[in-house]
């Protein structure tokens, strides 16, 4: 379960950034059928990787709202996992699904 997100903590450019893929990321969402090149025009547009650009459409279905695109932080401390602002940071298991 993820933790309470402090939004008086998220930067505004974190923010921006979250908006610039929402309208993205909502277009890969409400597509029927997705290939492995929709998502990597995507990633183009946003800035990311295709892997990153997965585990930001994974994180938007498992909760469609602005601040599942939040960016990623690193937690150094917790064996260098990362964590998320925001809901389904683990989204492993979700971005395989997802593949074709």
């Amino acid at each position: 379960m993820t933790a309470a997100i402090d939004l008086t903590q998220v930067s505004e450019a974190d923010w921006t950034r979250a908006r610039d893929r929402l309208a993205v990321i909502r277009r890969l969402a409400k597509a029927t059928k997705r290939t492995r090149e929709d998502v990597a025009q995507a990633a183009s547009q946003i800035g990311c990787s295709v892997s990153s650009t997965y585990d930001l459409l994974a994180r938007y279905l498992a909760a469609p709202q602005l601040t599942s695109l939040l960016p990623c932080r690193s937690s150094v401390a917790a064996s260098k996992a990362s964590r998320c602002w925001g809901p389904g940071s683990d989204c492993d298991h979700q971005r395989a699904a997802l593949r074709p």
